[in-house]
């Protein structure tokens, strides 16, 4: 798998601006490359952000206008997950005679473990952190891009037995070599409408991800999710479903209840049980992601007893349904994971109780009018806040009670003055973070430290 790279004294640049190029710049210079790190759709103000990242190692950063002949002299071109793969200027860089080189091929060739590649559009990082605690279990050095770039891999020295990788399509959708060992295919639904406006355009992304598998390979996929299954018949790998129904017997799959998992597994010559009283995460989504887990890690060594284990200490990720704190009996919860609409679904259907919800951020091209069956079940009251309040309120505000508000601060406090004693006040956007916030990392944490604040003793004013 490994493969090598003269970069000494060439010319490299690197596309986009995210902290992935970031780290992928330091690791060409390391190796004798003069790099230029350039990204024609960021803000100029970005360049000097990028640049304190930098530190002293010597790359040029150039964001906004890169000139009408940016590749001249330079022998590879490196595309970061933040770049689209369909840009012009790749095939500039092509037509010039520059290798061009997307991350995850180079991150694959570059460092030598066996791949699991966890796909779809909800899901992901939850059930790769279920595979990376049960593979540490079994004493295994795993790596996981859930909290940090893939090309975070090239840092260090330390050598990974297993890469749990958070497939999201951008990391996959020009890839050529990228050939995991486990597929697990979790859902599909419309995500990213600006980047993939056609849903076929998106779902082929990962028919691409399934047609490099082989015999050799382990797929493990959703059994209830009609797009997954439709395009994976034929397929030579060991294929093993997931879903609502039990398996017959003599068959391979996972299947769950409210309080147990079963798992049929030709590793195991019984059907394994697992009890679900102690796990901690909601909703029939993550039962979802559990099974797929189980799949993945039972065909690796992982036992019965250590995988118990897991179910019984795993926590919710942060802003992946996270819950937050519980104030005068009314319970917060950060979803801020949720940037699309079938995000937001399934955060809906893992309460029974009344449900106060924000929604909203950057504006979308996603269709919100399919919450209506649930907004109408489920939510008592609505909060809109960000530039695409006005299109959800068109969508669904006349579902139930509707506010629409300037600030996120502004619709946690008309949450809380809403809610009453088993009320739950959620987080789901529904969209990407705007409004100030510069990732959905950054928005949770202003959820979460202002619901915190909610609870703080004031001192009385005094006259």
């Amino acid at each position: 798998m490994m493969a090598s790279y003269g970069f000494g004294e060439k010319k490299a640049i690197v596309l986009g601006s995210c902290d992935s190029a970031v780290i992928l710049a330091k690791y060409l210079v390391s190796k004798g490359a003069f790099v230029t790190l350039a990204d024609p759709l960021a803000n100029i103000e970005k360049q000097g952000e990028i640049t304190a990242k930098l530190g002293s190692v010597p790359v040029q950063v150039i964001c906004g206008d890169v000139g009408t002949n940016p590749f001249e002299g330079v022998s590879y071109v490196f595309v970061s997950e933040s770049y689209p793969s369909n840009s012009n200027l790749i095939e500039q860089a092509k037509m010039v005679g520059a290798e061009v080189i997307y991350e995850i091929d180079f991150i694959f060739t570059q460092c030598d473990a066996e791949y699991i590649a966890v796909a779809g559009t909800n899901g992901k990082s939850t059930t790769a952190h279920l595979i990376k605690a049960s593979l540490e279990k079994l004493g295994k050095k795993v790596f996981s891009n859930i909290d940090k770039p893939i090309s975070a891999l090239l840092e260090g020295s330390v050598e990974f037995d297993y890469v749990v990788l958070v497939a999201e399509a951008a990391l996959l959708e020009a890839q050529k070599h990228f050939r995991p060992k486990q597929i697990v295919m979790l859902n599909l639904a419309e995500e990213q409408k600006d980047r993939y406006p056609d849903f076929e355009r998106y779902t082929d992304i990962y028919r691409s991800l399934l047609s490099t598998v082989d015999a050799s390979s382990t797929l493990i996929l959703n059994s209830q999710d009609l797009h997954i299954v439709s395009f994976v018949q034929g397929l030579s790998a060991r294929t093993l479903f997931f879903g609502a129904q039990e398996v017959p017997n003599g068959f391979e799959g996972s299947w769950a209840t409210k309080k147990s998992l079963f798992v049929s597994i030709k590793e195991s010559s019984e059907l394994l049980s697992f009890s679900l009283d102690k796990m901690r995460l909601r909703g029939v989504h993550n039962r979802e992601n559990i099974m797929a887990a189980a799949l993945s890690v039972f065909p690796l060594g992982v036992t019965k007893a250590m995988f118990q284990e897991v179910l019984d200490e795993v926590r919710s990720l942060p802003h992946r349904l996270q819950f937050v704190k519980r104030l005068n009996s009314v319970a917060f919860y950060d979803d801020s994971a949720s940037t699309n609409v079938s995000g937001v679904q399934r955060a809906l259907q893992a309460f029974t109780e009344p449900v106060l919800l924000i929604m909203g951020g950057l504006d979308s091209k996603a269709d919100y009018s399919v919450l209506a069956p649930l907004v109408r079940l489920k939510v008592k009251d609505l909060i809109l806040v960000g530039s695409t309040k006005e299109k959800i309120n068109r969508a669904i505000g006349d579902y139930t009670e509707t506010f629409i508000v300037g600030t996120m601060e502004e619709a946690i406090l008309i949450a809380y003055q809403k809610s009453r004693s088993g009320d739950v006040v959620l987080l789901s956007p529904g969209c990407d973070s705007d409004e100030g916030f510069a990732d959905l990392h950054a928005r949770g944490d202003f959820f979460s430290e202002k619901v915190k604040f909610l609870s703080m003793p004031r001192r009385p004013n005094v006259i």
